[in-house]
């Protein structure tokens, strides 16, 4: 017959169990500290990736960097950036930027939001799901496939580089990042590694007037609209110019406002060209809203 097990083993069998066969400890959610090294590589990237030409306002954008699966949420008030959270993120499956649908990557570039789901039919992506643009203008244009990119939550376990090709989050992470998210608006720069730094821009200065002159829809004089925000976006090769203007000479609360936002590319032979601007804006003659892609628009500067 066989000893009794005493009260002592039976607990160190039942933890052992228990660690084996039951449920996984929770992934780990929540703003996650940014360290000094990491903080001074984000700003460096900001610096040479935001060129601020007007801005009466801060205004929010995302950084996804896909080497160390993180999601920053970013404030810039005209002067300096600076980060508000950083969430762990996962994206594609494969390295590399998106090229093909069912390639499992995760495109790299300037996108915004199109589309917001809240409902039932998304479940499989958590609580909700943010549409991106992907292709925007520059992927057509390099005749890059594929579609259905989101920021959405996730009912699994988060791993990292676990995702088809979208940028997941924990569900209770993008429950806290969804109230600074909106259509159109709020720029998500998505970058391979914080060491995809671009090449050097012209001053300001140089800038702003070509800008201006490539960001309003056809009809609406430049010298008849004040610029709230003005900025230029460029990461991983592409540039979008992107303002929020009102009319001069009407009270703030009921002039009427538009948004814009212009993909542009620079050729030292012709200077700045815009080949597609997307706008919405409402009152007056300026209520319209849609997407162009009209024949390319140029102003000279050297």
């Amino acid at each position: 017959m066989r000893p009794p097990i005493s009260v002592a083993a039976f607990a160190v069998v039942f933890l052992v169990a228990a660690a084996l066969c039951g449920p996984r400890p929770a992934v780990a959610y929540g703003v996650v500290p940014v360290d000094k090294e990491r903080e001074a590589a984000v700003l460096r990237l900001l610096a040479r990736s935001v060129t601020v030409l007007t801005m009466q306002r801060p205004v929010r954008m995302l950084l996804v960097v896909k080497n160390i699966q993180r999601l920053l949420l970013i404030e810039h008030d005209g002067r300096t950036p600076r980060i508000l959270a950083q969430y762990v993120c996962s994206t594609g499956a494969n390295t590399g930027n998106k090229r093909l649908r069912g390639d499992e990557r995760t495109p790299e570039g300037v996108y915004f939001i199109t589309q917001v789901y809240t409902d039932s039919k998304v479940t499989v992506f958590g609580r909700r799901a943010f549409h991106l643009d992907y292709p925007n203008y520059f992927d057509q244009l390099a005749s890059r496939g594929g579609d259905g990119i989101f920021i959405h939550g996730t009912n699994r376990e988060l791993r990292p580089n676990n995702s088809n090709g979208c940028v997941s989050l924990d569900n209770h992470d993008l429950e806290d990042l969804a109230r600074y998210l909106s259509r159109d608006e709020v720029p998500i720069l998505i970058v391979p590694n914080l060491d995809a730094v671009p090449a050097g821009m012209m001053p300001a200065e140089q800038l702003i007037g070509p800008v201006k002159a490539l960001l309003l829809p056809n009809g609406v004089n430049r010298e008849e609209v004040d610029f709230d925000t003005l900025y230029l976006l460029r990461v991983c090769g592409q540039a979008v110019a992107v303002a929020e203007f009102s009319e001069i000479g009407s009270p703030r609360d009921t002039a009427a406002k538009g948004y814009s936002r212009s993909y542009m590319e620079f050729r030292p032979e012709s200077g700045w060209t815009t080949s597609q601007w997307v706008w919405h804006a409402i009152g007056n003659r300026m209520q319209t809203a849609g997407v162009a892609t009209p024949a390319p628009r140029r102003v000279i500067v050297y």
